[in-house]
This record gives structure tokens, C-alpha cells and sequence, in this order.
């Protein structure tokens, strides 16, 4: 055999050979190929802790805190909210407001009032049917939290059918007519729910309790007050200092019984006068009084209050407001009143009532 022949067998036989090994090795099974692995950077963060970008179109949304002065939350559906209670958050920038609250025909009201330091400013619980001025109260700069809550109806609809807390620094919550004659007897110290024109009644009301303890500051005039309910009262006398003329001018109420009956001194004066006003401010009634003309006369009629009654027939059952009016600069003639209160009967002392005039 030639060398080239013998070259050709002994690279069959090489041949035969590995084929026969792959066999044994593998069955002729087809190698697999794997994709290359890649490793991450050796700075990649845990996913756990990886801050995750939102979409474009996310929104935020910031919940909006209101100013506490002029807040108001209400309860106005009786029916369903027997129980209830809401939370509120307010911000106010410092200074002083007036707390105003209602429970309507629930039970109570209740108002808690805390500080983001955690301090309770405010912790109250009141009957009050209709809108009355709780208290004034100074709160710091800061965030406050409020939870208002009311009690179980007790009574059937009346006139102040909302139950509400309201904080401002000057108003009484508007639109409320009353079922009686608001702050009548003035017992809060202040004119509170009337309206004052001019200087003659002063700021404030004047406090007979204390004028009578004082007798060197002519808070009365011969002899200490008597025939009065309370201790405040509406005056022009002011402790002898007021000279001005004036009127006082009550909140709207409903004259849902006939009569009017409430306390007054008062000297025969055209100045001087007991006015009924529509809701529009128009006069309905007109009455004038001199408490001196009483049978006997007594001697310290200046400082003595006499039962005064306005019939109210002719505006019974519609909204109304008093209006006590003092136009006159006399130091002697001044006028004194209070203890209004609506009444089925008459009260009038004999003899004062000198003059009424109902216009139409």
C-alpha cells in the first residue's frame, strides 16, 4: 500500500473512533447553549430601599386646614345625626376668639379643643337650644384639632334647628331668629346680641350689684337700686357719666306669645321710648312709660324698676326685634331696662304706660 493510501485508513479509524466515544458518552445528545449572565454593578441598591419615581400623571394631594376664626361645624339634619360627632383641624396665626355654640334639640353639645402640643384650650359641655356666646379665649399660633360631638334628640323641632360651635371674633352666627328674647336680662355681663348705636348706653351694661356696694361713686341716684330680676342692666346713666343719646337694638326673635313683659325706669320724656321692629327695621310698636307717675309715689323712684308690658297682638308669630331708644342729652332723664321675656300674661305696673302707637 502506497503511504497515502495507509493515511486515508488511519483517519477513517480516528474517525470511527470518536464517533463511537461520543455515543458511549452522550447517546449523540445535542450540546445546550446557555445565555451569558450578566452581573450588576457593584454599586446597585437593595430594591427594598430603592425610592420609586411616580408617574408624570400623579397628583399629590395636600389636605387643606381652614382658618379657625370664622370656622364653623354644624349638625344642620336633626334626624340623622342623633349621636354624631366630627372632627376638624384649623390654623390660626394668634389672638383672641369668641366661641359660639348650639346643641338644637339634642341633648348637649360637647367641644374639645387641643393644641398640636397636646394642650386642651377648650373642654365644654352645654344645653344651649339656640346660637348663644359660650366664652372668649386667647390661643397661640398653631394647629388645632377639633372634635365636636352631640348628644341624643330629646325634643321635637323648634325654631334653632341647628346644632353648631362657631369661633369668630365679633358676630353672632347669622341668620338665627330666635324663640325668645336673646341676652334679655343681659346676664352675660355684656351687650351681647345687641346691636348699639351711639355712645348713650355705653359699652357694657351696667352691673347694679356692684353700683349698690359703691356709694361714693354715684352709681345711683338717692337710693340703691331696686325691683330688678338680675344684676345687669341696659342704661343711659351709666353711674351719672353719660350724656349721649343712644339706641339698643335686640336680635331678631319670633313673638310667639301676646305679650312682652320686662323691667324699666323711665321719666315722662318724648326721648325716650320702648320701640317693636319688623325684621326690616320698621317700627310696629311704639311705647312710652313714666315710671315716677305711681300711686302713691314713691321717693326713690329714680332707682326703682317698675313692671312694663307691651302687648304684642298685632305682630304675633312674626320674626321682631326691641329697640330702646334714648335721644335725649338730659343727665336727669335717663332710661333703664331689661329682664325681657316673652309671657302669656301681662306685667305692667298700673299707671306707667303714658303712650303706644301701633303703626301699620
Amino acid at each position: 500500500m502506497s503511504s497515502k493510501t495507509t493515511g486515508v485508513i488511519v483517519y477513517i479509524v480516528l474517525l470511527l473512533f470518536v464517533i463511537i466515544a461520543w455515543f458511549l458518552a452522550t447517546h449523540f445528545a445535542l450540546p445546550t447553549f446557555k445565555s451569558p449572565v450578566t452581573t450588576p454593578p457593584s454599586n446597585t441598591q437593595n430594591t427594598s430601599n430603592t425610592v420609586k419615581t411616580p408617574p408624570k400623571n400623579t397628583i399629590t394631594v395636600i389636605p387643606y386646614i381652614y382658618s379657625c376664626n370664622n370656622l364653623m361645624l354644624d349638625f344642620p339634619d336633626i334626624l340623622n345625626n342623633s349621636g354624631a360627632s366630627v372632627n376638624e383641624q384649623c390654623n390660626w396665626t394668634g389672638g383672641n376668639l369668641g366661641l359660639w355654640v348650639a346643641s338644637s334639640n339634642f341633648s348637649f353639645e360637647h367641644i374639645n379643643l387641643i393644641g398640636a402640643n397636646g394642650k386642651t384650650y377648650i373642654n365644654q359641655t352645654t344645653t344651649y337650644t339656640c346660637p348663644t356666646f359660650y366664652s372668649n379665649f386667647t390661643l397661640p399660633a398653631g394647629t388645632y384639632n377639633i372634635i365636636f360631638k352631640v348628644g341624643s334628640i330629646t325634643s321635637a323641632p323648634t325654631a334653632c334647628k341647628l346644632a353648631l360651635m362657631k369661633f369668630n371674633q365679633t358676630l353672632i352666627p347669622s341668620q338665627q331668629i330666635y324663640s325668645f328674647v336673646y341676652n334679655g336680662n343681659f346676664s352675660t355681663g355684656t351687650y351681647t346680641g345687641w346691636q348699639l348705636t351711639g355712645k348713650g348706653f355705653g359699652s357694657a351694661p351696667l352691673n347694679i350689684t356692684a353700683a349698690n356696694k359703691n356709694t361714693t361713686s354715684e352709681c345711683y341716684i338717692s337710693a340703691p337700686w331696686v325691683g330688678y330680676n338680675g344684676s345687669y342692666v341696659g342704661t343711659t346713666f351709666n353711674c351719672g357719666t353719660s350724656v349721649a343719646p343712644g339706641n339698643l337694638t335686640s336680635s331678631l326673635f319670633y313673638a310667639n306669645k301676646p305679650f312682652l313683659n320686662f323691667k324699666i325706669i323711665s321719666p315722662e320724656n318724648n326721648f325716650l321710648y320702648v320701640e317693636i321692629l319688623y325684621s326690616n327695621n320698621t317700627p310696629a310698636i311704639i311705647a312710652h312709660y313714666n315710671t315716677y307717675n305711681t300711686t302713691p309715689q314713691i321717693s326713690n323712684a329714680s332707682s326703682t324698676f317698675m313692671n312694663a308690658t307691651i302687648p304684642l297682638l298685632t305682630v304675633q308669630g312674626k320674626p321682631v326685634r326691641i329697640r330702646v331708644v334714648a335721644d335725649t342729652l338730659t343727665r336727669e332723664r335717663f332710661i333703664a331696662v331689661g329682664d325681657f321675656a316673652l309671657s302669656d300674661k301681662p306685667e305692667e305696673t298700673p299707671g306707667i304706660l303714658i303712650g303706644t302707637y301701633n303703626i301699620t
